[in-house]
């Protein structure tokens, strides 16, 4: 319900964080150095480089770029596919799946572009103070009994164990589980 006049945390700080998090997590897996974690994804820091948060203008510049080299990739597929098909090799399946995969890619960085252009404004420019005086008056109108099954805490928010715990592992359980399994995609 609000936390930030108690207990704030700020983006730049959950952006180190799920760094961090995602760099003790490969560091334990090494062998799944092709499978970035969902933490390190969401900040969209690639695996081995330096994270920076980006402007809309530079995003927009990078997904054109990406934009570009996808579809060099599908023409060559497409030709590819051709000659496969021409010569009767197997491997049009496969190929299939490739170009699916690249046009998810596609989809995907346009989303991300997008969302950035709408969210990045309101969470970068301004730092937002969600006061709680309603909930603090509201909750101390209540028995003891019934704070007990509704317990209200903001100040006692542990950012990382919450951020590591339920939100990345949350999301990776509940809202993307096909992700884990998508990252892990060999081409």
């Amino acid at each position: 319900l609000g936390s930030a006049d108690v207990n704030p945390v700020y983006l730049e700080s959950i952006v180190k964080l799920l760094v961090n998090e995602s760099r003790r997590v490969r560091k334990n897996k090494p062998g799944d150095a092709r499978s970035p974690s969902l933490a390190y994804r969401l900040v969209g820091a690639g695996p081995g480089g330096r994270l920076r948060i980006l402007s809309v203008e530079e995003a927009r510049v990078r997904r054109v770029r990406l934009q570009d080299k996808i579809e060099r990739a599908q023409s060559f597929m497409g030709s590819l596919s051709k000659v496969l098909e021409k010569i009767g090799l197997p491997g049009k399946p496969t190929l299939a799946q490739w170009t699916a995969a690249l046009r998810t890619l596609s989809l995907q960085a346009s989303f991300r572009e997008q969302t950035m252009e709408q969210y990045l404004p309101f969470i970068q420019d301004h730092r937002y103070i969600f006061e709680c005086e309603n909930i603090r008056a509201a909750i101390s109108e209540i028995s003891p009994q019934d704070r007990e099954l509704l317990p209200w805490d903001p100040e006692k928010i542990v950012w990382d164990d919450y951020w590591i715990n339920h939100q990345v592992a949350g999301t990776e359980k509940w809202v993307q589980p096909e992700a884990v399994k998508e990252w892990s995609f060999k081409i």
